[in-house]
């Protein structure tokens, strides 16, 4: 990949990975905080309507609570009449004209009937008259005994309003009336839902959302969804055609009666809805509201995605313009100075840098000035190298002849060396055969008083043990005649034992047997040590007076060694001397021929060097006034004469032929300068030749 698709590729992906990266963040938390606060509305909605509810049953309540407590509710409930009363009964009772009038101010568009119950009879007396069946009890209704329960207000559920009447449904609203504790029946007003309805229809236009209202044993007050009004409709008949996955834990969020937050699935298209429900204070009501999702999530996109789309864009352009001028400013300079380098690798070293790449200031203009200064220095350094290669490759060649005349000397001079070497080596020869025999003699007259010192020795020692062997046969004669004695007393004694110690009279008499042949056995041995005592003694004497006639031999022998060795050691140095100028004569020539070979090695060397700095090309004219002036090749030498010195007699052939360096002072110590040389065809040491070993002629 090339540099201006990497740098791009940087450029531009590294930042669209994190624009996509941000953007996706972004739109995540944008999505979440529109979510809420879309939740929140729904939440405040739900809020809302159910307050608004509560508000119009307030007063509803209030009205029949008002009933409860006036004087002529419970005077009417004192004398209250049968359960079968009629028109007339009704119509006669003395406060039923005050009744009536007080009753009817409670009367308005939304209650439909206000009547109290009593408890004495169960007879209902109403605000008009109205035909009730055969022995209504009232009594024996929810709207009685509910707030006799509850002691204290109590709603119904709702029920189908009697036809021709302006509201479908209704509901009754009672409270308990008592006089000092004592339950005199209940008060009740029949209202109309229309109120109410409109009121929640209206919330559903304005907030365009699905609210609905039920009693918490599942009957409908209100739902958008419901269009029959002809019956009371309850949640629980609508199970099946919800069309809603997981149905029961859906009804069973709703009918809770607690606030809460859920999801509803569809099972035909698998769309969901986020559902909400609340409870209405004081009442067994609740309240839910249903959100689409996918609305939600139209809102979100509808806001998020065009500022994102806006961002990636803007930011698109404005990575395409910065990788424009990029281009512009850098990477063509730097595809500029490819160039050069290239023309460089190529041996080329006349280039031009472009000026207006010399004259930036910035890390371009840095790299052009660098790369000038490079091929300066470098045209410097080919052209020195190109005038030190004539130099040696003049020098080699004076070397080589300077050396060839020194080989043929040093060549005469050991042809005589070598004959004056044979003959000295014959003389060594019969020498040392001489000292080797007187040394051989040496040796056995050595060994001949060292061996009967030893003897003399080891019979002193044999004579020990001999006296050690008697003292301990004497210990032994002494235990045979202990264990005599005690062999002995054991026959006495079983002897004295009568017929018991027989056996053991017959044991005692074989070991004191026994203990008799040791104590003789013992003497014998005795006798003969002492006589083997006095024969070695007789032995080491004689080997005593042996031994210094033995030494004297072996101290003349050595005398007539220690002459031949020093004839043998006069002859070694003369012929050590004689082979040290042999060696110095062989080296001397075998250095001069290598130095030859070395010095045409060496002159081949530099006309390859010439040929291989030939490659780059360089421009002298410019450069002439840098270089630097070199010596003049050297004058033609000869090498000096050292003095020979005496050295070892050496034995081994190999060192015989391995020729003597010459010993030379460090050249960091001296000043001195020269040349390392080495002939890997003979495989001879590395050495070194100085200036000073040439010498001018």
């Amino acid at each position: 990949m090339k540099l201006t698709a990497k740098f791009l590729l940087l450029l531009i992906g590294v930042p669209l990975i994190i624009l996509v990266v941000t953007s996706t963040i972004t739109f995540n938390i944008q999505k979440n905080t529109i979510k809420k606060e879309i939740l929140s509305q729904q939440q405040y909605l739900l809020n809302d309507v159910a307050n608004g509810v509560y508000g119009e049953l307030q007063q509803l309540n209030q009205k029949v609570k008002n009933i409860a407590i006036l004087p002529i509710s419970e005077q009417m409930l004192t004398g209250a009449p049968t359960i079968d009363y009629n028109r007339d009964e009704f119509n006669s009772h003395p406060a039923y004209e005050e009744y009536l009038d007080t009753i009817n101010r409670f009367i308005d568009s939304n209650v439909s009937l206000a009547y109290l119950v009593s408890e004495e009879t169960g007879a209902l007396i109403i605000n008009r008259w109205i035909e009730l069946p055969e022995r209504y009890d009232g009594r024996v209704k929810d709207y009685y005994k509910n707030p006799v329960i509850k002691n204290g207000l109590a709603l119904s559920e709702p029920y189908m309003n009697a036809e021709g009447t302006d509201d479908p449904t209704a509901i009754t609203i009672s409270y308990p009336v008592k006089s000092e504790n004592r339950l005199l029946g209940v008060a009740a007003i029949d209202i109309g839902l229309a109120g109410i309805v409109e009121y929640i229809s209206e919330e559903n236009r304005k907030y365009n959302a699905s609210i609905s209202i039920y009693t918490d044993q599942g009957n409908y007050i209100y739902s958008p969804d419901i269009k029959d009004m002809t019956r009371i409709i309850n949640l629980y008949e609508l199970k099946d055609s919800l069309g809603l996955e997981d149905v029961d834990t859906v009804l069973e969020n709703i009918l809770s009666g607690k606030s809460h937050n859920f999801k509803v699935v569809h099972s035909a298209d698998g769309s969901v809805d986020l559902g909400f429900t609340a409870p209405i204070k004081d009442t067994n009501w609740i309240v839910s509201v249903f959100y689409p999702e996918k609305d939600i999530s139209a809102k979100i996109t509808a806001s998020v995605l065009p500022i994102t789309i806006l961002s990636a864009v803007v930011l698109l352009l404005t990575l395409a313009a910065v990788a424009i001028i990029l281009n512009i400013t850098v990477i063509r300079n730097i595809l500029t100075t490819s160039g050069y380098l290239k023309t460089i690798s190529s041996g080329d070293l006349v280039i031009d840098i472009d000026p207006k790449i010399l004259s930036r200031n910035d890390e371009i203009g840095t790299l052009g000035q660098s790369l000038d200064d490079m091929t300066r220095n470098l045209q410097d350094i080919v052209g020195k190298v190109t005038d030190a290669a004539n130099y040696i490759s003049s020098g080699a060649n004076q070397v080589s002849d300077s050396s060839q005349m020194l080989s043929n000397g040093a060549t005469e001079q050991a042809a005589s060396a070598e004959e004056v070497s044979s003959s000295m080596e014959q003389m060594s020869a019969n020498i040392s055969q001489n000292a080797d025999n007187s040394s051989q003699t040496e040796k056995i007259a050595i060994k001949a008083a060292r061996d009967a010192r030893e003897s003399g020795e080891t019979v002193s020692e044999a004579v020990e043990a001999m006296g050690l062997i008697a003292n301990k046969i004497t210990i032994i004669e002494e235990i045979s005649r202990s264990t005599n004695l005690l062999a002995l007393n054991a026959a006495i004694e079983a002897a004295r034992a009568g017929e018991h110690g027989k056996g053991f009279a017959v044991v005692a008499t074989e070991v004191r047997k026994l203990a008799e042949q040791s104590q003789k056995a013992a003497g014998e041995i005795t006798e003969l040590a002492s006589r083997t005592v006095e024969l070695s003694q007789g032995s080491g004497e004689k080997l005593s007076k042996l031994v210094p006639d033995i030494e004297r031999t072996a101290e003349l022998v050595e005398e007539i060694s220690a002459a031949s060795n020093e004839q043998q050691s006069g002859v070694d140095q003369i012929t050590t001397a004689i082979h040290q100028l042999d060696k110095i004569i062989q080296s001397n020539a075998s250095s001069s021929e290598e130095l030859a070979s070395t010095s045409e090695e060496l002159a081949a060397q530099a006309e390859q060097l010439k040929a291989t700095i030939q490659y780059f090309k360089i421009n002298r004219d410019r450069d002439s006034g840098k270089m630097h002036q070199l010596h003049q090749p050297p004058r033609r030498s000869t090498i000096k004469n050292e003095p020979v010195k005496s050295a070892p007699k050496q034995t081994d052939k190999k060192e015989e032929n391995k020729p003597v360096n010459n010993q030379r002072p460090p050249s960091s110590a001296s000043g001195e300068t020269g040349i390392t040389i080495s002939s890997g065809s003979r495989k001879r040491e590395t050495e070194k030749i100085y200036d000073d070993d040439f010498e001018s002629f």
